[in-house]
């Protein structure tokens, strides 16, 4: 379960332990319906931020990951 995302990593819990996983691109995955709100939300706590997948429109994960591989080189 993802608790807090930072700079420079995400603080995840599992069973009950929180533990720090630095990481210099995070992905994050709602589940089936688009979660704009969620994704939107994100804007303005990290310097870069983009919407892709079905959040951004219906599509596959092969567009999906293309985009956001796409995008990750460009930074």
């Amino acid at each position: 379960k993802c608790k807090e995302i930072k700079a420079d990593g995400v603080v995840v819990e599992k069973d009950g332990e929180e533990r720090f996983l630095e990481a210099d691109h995070i992905l994050l995955a709602t589940g089936l319906r688009s979660r704009r709100d969620v994704a939107h939300s994100f804007y303005g706590i990290t310097q870069d931020t983009f919407i892709v997948g079905d959040c951004n429109r219906v599509g596959n994960i092969k567009d999906a990951n293309e985009l956001a591989t796409l995008i990750a080189m460009n930074l």
